[in-house]
């Protein structure tokens, strides 16, 4: 005898059918999205907007534009624009995504206070530090109530508004708010994790604006060492911290000493994230002043705007992008340089 399923175990069959194929589609686009990121990491910005499109177009196509997965799809493409500089286009998917969470999730969950920490950076890079500072206190508020006070994200989130006290010259609101997200860290990771040593870091460059140089230099020190014992030679965090001693021993007035260490930020970034990555591209650029305005060697400021122009180039920067204009206008300039040395030697031989 056969047996004739009712309308209510249709249903029931159709109900699981939708959610195996959900879960498979969230399966897929988080493999896509991991690999979206790995491609970010090292700077294949083209390979990495390829993937985290693909994971969106998937998730809107199966699980519908109002979805949370949508909006974190929406964010990660967002994270893309804004490593390119392309500031606009990463504001417009924050904000998409942002409607997205709080319209299916409410305002006050944690992926809300993750998008609102993205819009944070964003504002932070493009010099608008009060909304910055609006954005990440919304995301304070929202990680206390949900996680309590000594969470992680916590931290990460005082940390970030330390940075923007710190843009703003409130050296002392900023130490306030990095020391409160130190001591979530050490409580939580340990004290050689990544976090602290980043937020270490952070309370050195408030030692260098307060040109208090050598206290800095030491915590730069200390720092690297952690860096080094925790994640290797070759990792861009050390490149930072080298970077930073350049720029404290740049304002000491040992030039030489500084152009050493940025050229091993330069080394640690090439090895770290390849030739072609736009920290490379940045470092380039760094270099390239430092040759152009602190020891007049335009012909070796040249080659270094010229190497960081062509990286720019690689990575389909336009020439409306902020950072290509600065490097032709740099160009221009050390050219003109040159050129007028040339007549000088001409005309005094």
């Amino acid at each position: 005898m056969t047996k004739i399923a009712t309308s209510s175990q249709h249903e029931e069959a159709y109900a699981h059918n939708i959610q195996v194929r959900q879960d498979h589609v969230v399966e897929l686009t988080s493999i896509l999205n991991s690999i979206g990121t790995v491609h970010l990491s090292r700077g294949d910005y083209e390979s990495a907007m390829k993937f985290h499109q693909e994971s969106l177009a998937i998730r809107i196509s199966n699980l519908g534009p109002k979805h949370p997965d949508v909006a974190r799809a929406l964010v990660f493409v967002g994270m893309v624009h804004d490593e390119c500089g392309q500031y606009n286009k990463a504001k417009k998917n924050f904000l998409e995504g942002l409607r997205v969470q709080r319209a299916v999730l409410g305002n006050d969950h944690v992926d809300v206070a993750a998008t609102f920490n993205s819009l944070g950076v964003l504002c932070e890079k493009k010099g608008d530090y009060s909304k910055a500072m609006k954005a990440y206190s919304v995301a304070l508020r929202i990680y206390r109530s949900c996680l309590g006070s000594r969470h992680v994200d916590v931290a990460v989130t005082l940390n970030n508004i330390g940075q923007v006290h710190s843009h703003c010259n409130e050296y002392e609101d900023a130490m306030t708010a990095y020391q409160e997200a130190l001591s979530i860290m050490k409580a939580i990771l340990g004290k050689n994790h990544r976090n602290i040593s980043a937020t270490m870091h952070n309370i050195g460059l408030v030692h260098a604006s307060l040109n208090d140089h050598d206290h800095a230099l030491k915590i730069y020190r200390d720092v690297l060492q952690a860096q080094r014992q925790s994640l290797g030679d070759d990792h861009p965090d050390i490149a930072t911290s080298l970077d930073s001693m350049g720029r404290v021993y740049e304002k000491k007035g040992n030039h030489k000493k500084a152009l050493r260490f940025y050229s091993k930020a330069l080394r640690v970034r090439r090895a770290a994230w390849g030739e072609g990555h736009l920290f490379v591209a940045i470092t380039l650029a760094q270099i390239g002043t430092f040759h152009k305005e602190v020891d007049g060697d335009n012909t070796k400021a040249l080659r270094r705007f010229t190497e960081a122009l062509k990286l720019y180039r690689a990575q389909s920067f336009k020439d409306d992008n902020s950072r290509v204009t600065k490097i032709l206008q740099d160009i221009q300039f050390v050219k003109a340089l040159i050129s007028l040395d040339k007549q000088h030697q001409q005309q005094n031989p």
